[in-house]
């Protein structure tokens, strides 16, 4: 017996529709970029990350801003922690964020969490310190985001607002 999963037809302009459940469980949305190649005699599609090419330079940014606020700082790219320094930077690396922050991270405006109020910001690992998250947009698209943690994270809107300008700029032309 051979595993066959979802089935689609490709049309005349070799679109294929990615089935709502899928598009729903990955968090996938109408304009994310997605990256596609082939693999063998398969073809992969996987969401882009416009910050994945520049790990030093986020990694750096997130270091510094950790040491300058006294909080723990992580950046977000496509639902998952891609940098974390400081206060719980070892239980978000690589983590996929929860749809909670996921919403907080791709708003607009800067979102505080109080200190005191539970946040789940990886899935599952809910944390009781303050959060601050602003969006990284770049070209007018979000496309990640910077977060600080800890009681006085809500306090410290200036560094972490231009730690998302500085990342928002790596990749322009």
């Amino acid at each position: 017996m051979s595993d066959v999963g979802i089935v689609r037809r490709m049309d005349e302009l070799g679109r294929i529709v990615i089935p709502k459940e899928l598009r729903r469980s990955l968090r996938l949305r109408e304009g994310d970029e997605m990256e596609i190649f082939p693999e063998g005699e398969l073809i992969v599609i996987r969401k882009h990350m416009r910050l994945n090419g520049f790990a030093e330079a986020v990694e750096g940014v997130v270091r510094a801003l950790a040491a300058s606020t006294g909080c723990g700082a992580f950046a977000v790219c496509a639902d998952c922690v891609i940098a974390a320094a400081g206060r719980h930077s070892r239980e978000l690396l690589s983590k996929r964020v929860s749809e909670k922050f996921a919403a907080a991270a791709g708003a607009r405006k800067p979102v505080v969490f109080p200190a005191g109020q539970s946040v789940e910001i990886a899935e599952g690992e809910p944390l009781d310190c303050g959060c601050a998250v602003t969006a990284i947009v770049q070209a007018g698209d979000v496309i990640g985001a910077v977060a600080l943690l800890g009681a006085d994270a809500g306090r410290q809107s200036e560094l972490l607002s231009f730690a998302a300008s500085a990342l928002s700029s790596l990749g322009e032309a």
